[in-house]
């Protein structure tokens, strides 16, 4: 149940090999997802004064970028485990730059929330189909290997591209920010072209393409207990990070007084929490099994949730305690979807992307839901944040014990 298969993969053998060069175009690909959002919030501001848009407005550009990713990943995943990666990677990648060209010249934010909900659909190719492709190719402690891998892709990206954002901004205007999302989307386009081949042979693929044929490998994968355990616990584990992040602004600058600066500098360090924790777990896939690292993952982030929601409640919050708690709730949740998206991808056989696909989907709806709720308890302490982390964490525990139920079963 939590041991991963250890003969070679689909994909392995005489095919094609999950080389370094491949490993690193699957974890920008899998990058799509923060680089277009955290590249583009630097420029919020300039963006609403450009275009003489609402503020609130500007940030519901966000929100459509995070729908379209979220939705995208439904149709994409499926899709190609019927017609194959390499068609609807490059489809999508070109959504993608044609998506960020316009934005570079658009005129109205109301266009510009569009464009962002085509831009997410487009981005969702490169986050499901990364690791559907490791998936093609691997099984065992390197299919672990690979997603810690890509992991650790995920999360430098996340960490470089607020400054890289902040950069262009400064030196271009926002429009320079697209620009270069436009960039990355075409050389991307045609580095897949060149270098990617197709990982899933016309003889293993799903028969049809149709929306209810594509959803079939889907709905067949969440009718298995251990898979919508996991992808649940996925999707907990990513709403507590975000839940964390949407409110730490205020409470790391409004309730403990750091500058800006200072604030960045601690939340950057304590981020690191997710590539170190990816580290590790490659390092260890040998020795342990993912369903012994995915509890740890748990571990460390019930820890971390309890003992800052302990620490809000009573009022005796500091910034030692906060970034701390922000560095082990990183590290368990960087743990939690390296290990919960290796079982979920070793039980799918031929519905590698539609398991990918679920995985994805369920990241970022959590993810999207999470702001919402921190938003809606309210920002007068940090006791409505400690409590969303605190139930997500909680959500991803009670995830998980259901995957392994239904993986017995």
């Amino acid at each position: 149940m939590t041991h991963l298969p250890t003969e070679p993969g689909p994909g392995t053998g005489q095919r094609t090999r999950l080389g370094p060069v491949l490993l690193i175009i699957l974890g920008v690909l899998a990058g799509m997802g923060p680089l277009s959002t955290d590249l583009v919030l630097p420029s919020f501001t300039a963006i609403a004064a450009d275009l003489e848009a609402d503020p609130a407005l500007v940030q519901l550009t966000h929100t459509g970028f995070l729908v379209g990713i979220a939705i995208g990943p439904l149709l994409v995943g499926p899709i190609a485990d019927r017609i194959g990666r390499r068609p609807v990677l490059l489809c999508l990648l070109a959504l993608y730059t044609v998506a960020a060209i316009a934005m570079a010249i658009a005129g109205s934010v109301v266009l510009l929330l569009a464009l962002r909900v085509a831009q997410g659909l487009g981005a969702a190719a490169g986050v499901v189909l990364s690791r559907a492709i490791a998936a093609d190719l691997t099984t065992g402690v390197r299919a672990v290997r690979a997603v810690s891998m890509i992991s650790i892709a995920v999360g430098i990206s996340a960490l470089v591209a607020p400054t890289i954002g902040g950069a262009l901004q400064t030196q271009f205007g926002w429009r320079a920010v697209f620009v270069a999302l436009a960039v990355l989307g075409a050389l991307l386009f045609l580095v897949v072209l060149a270098v990617v081949p197709e990982t899933h042979p016309a003889a293993e693929r799903s028969r049809g393409v149709g929306p209810l044929s594509a959803l079939h490998g889907m709905s067949s994968l969440l009718r298995r207990g251990d898979v919508r355990g996991y992808v649940v616990a996925i999707g907990a584990g990513y709403a507590a990070m975000a839940a964390f992040l949407v409110a730490s602004p205020f409470v790391g600058q409004r309730l403990l007084h750091l500058n800006p600066l200072t604030y960045g500098i601690l939340l950057t360090s304590a981020a690191t929490g997710v590539a170190l924790a990816s580290v590790v777990n490659t390092l260890l896939a040998g020795r342990f099994t993912a369903g012994t690292l995915l509890i740890a993952g748990q571990v460390l982030t019930v820890v971390a949730a309890s003992t800052l929601l302990v620490f809000a409640a009573s009022g005796a919050l500091g910034v030692a305690v906060f970034f701390a708690c922000a560095f082990l709730l990183f590290a368990g949740t960087g743990l939690t979807m390296a290990n919960t998206t290796a079982l979920t991808l070793a039980v799918a056989g031929r519905s590698r992307g539609s398991a990918s696909a679920l995985c994805s989907a369920g990241q970022y709806a959590f993810g999207a839901l999470a702001p919402v709720i921190v938003g809606a308890a309210g920002t007068s302490s940090a006791l409505p944040m400690a409590l969303a982390v605190a139930s997500f964490a909680a959500l991803g525990v009670v995830a998980v014990a259901l995957a392994r139920l239904g993986a017995r079963a």
